[in-house]
């Protein structure tokens, strides 16, 4: 874990993924905006909500999730 620098951004992230995690059939969600990289992973066993910095290459955050 990393402090954010603005919680609010960062619990707006994390409702939004929550909220369409658990809508039913979405189980991996991965977003890029300009400030950050936000994977979102649903399994049977547990949920996993990360962010990297924005600039994270898509197979560094594949490495680090599994």
């Amino acid at each position: 874990t990393s402090p954010c620098e603005q919680q609010a951004d960062c619990m707006a992230r994390y409702r939004s993924l929550h909220s369409i995690l658990s809508s039913g059939g979405v189980k991996l969600l991965y977003r890029v905006n300009s400030r950050s990289v936000t994977v979102a992973w649903k399994t049977k066993n547990f949920h996993l909500f990360v962010s990297f910095g924005p600039l994270t290459q898509r197979k560094t955050v594949i490495q680090a999730i599994t």
